[in-house]
């Protein structure tokens, strides 16, 4: 196993840290600087010890993930993220992180994974991968793959990216959430937002939904 040696950081619970730290001395070079259970303190110990991978245990109490990979990416960006699971499930609710790994918990899989996202890569654990291509996950996945290949010529005229904020917004989200949710800033999703209603003709967000609710139905009268 190949390993650049790595200094990280856990934010989970007492609980889980135990175990975590008995797994992570099985990777050669693994140091870790700091152990925190809430997010203000997470920031804190990232700022004095400047890890290279953060575990976080999703689901911990006094943490937000999504949140607290957002600040910190904003801080240190180059700091790589490891996300515990408690299910295949909420891999859906952290995903807007884009952390580079993420793994369903407990497993001994930790040593790979850290390994793995040290190198260079990124990771999903067997659990999630075959959630994600044999499992329920993979309607989700077909759902939105239909709903992307399936636009229309009409729809032609806008970029990849004006195409994904158009689908947030028919799914009701704000121009904050769909910042959020694509890592971008709320003024240029308002300019892309601009840039739809512009270029489908169109005079509002409602009408530009309505549009796109008219193709996905087949009603295009």
């Amino acid at each position: 196993m190949r390993v650049t040696p790595s200094k990280v950081l856990i934010a989970s619970s007492q609980g889980a840290s135990a175990t975590i730290r008995r797994l992570l001395h099985e990777v050669p070079g693994c140091e870790i600087v700091a152990q925190a259970h809430e997010g203000n303190e997470v920031i804190r110990q990232v700022r004095s010890h400047l890890p290279l991978l953060v575990i976080f245990e999703h689901g911990s109490p006094n943490l937000d993930t999504v949140e607290t990979i957002k600040e910190l990416r904003n801080e240190a960006p180059g700091l790589k993220f490891l996300v515990l699971l408690n299910n295949e499930t909420q891999f859906w609710t952290v995903l807007a992180s884009r952390a580079e790994g993420y793994v369903v918990w407990p497993t001994t899989y930790l040593p790979a994974a850290v390994s793995t996202i040290a190198n260079g890569g990124a990771w999903l654990g067997p659990l999630l991968t075959e959630y994600l291509l044999n499992g329920d996950g993979w309607n989700v996945l077909r759902s939105a793959s239909a709903s992307l290949s399936a636009l229309p010529a009409i729809l032609n005229v806008l970029s990849p990216r004006e195409k994904e904020v158009l689908n947030l917004l028919v799914n009701g989200l704000t121009n904050q959430e769909i910042a959020d949710s694509i890592q971008l800033s709320n003024g240029t999703i308002k300019v892309h937002v601009k840039n739809i209603l512009n270029k489908l003709n169109v005079n509002s967000r409602a009408q530009a939904v309505a549009l796109l609710t008219k193709i996905r139905t087949g009603n295009n009268q």
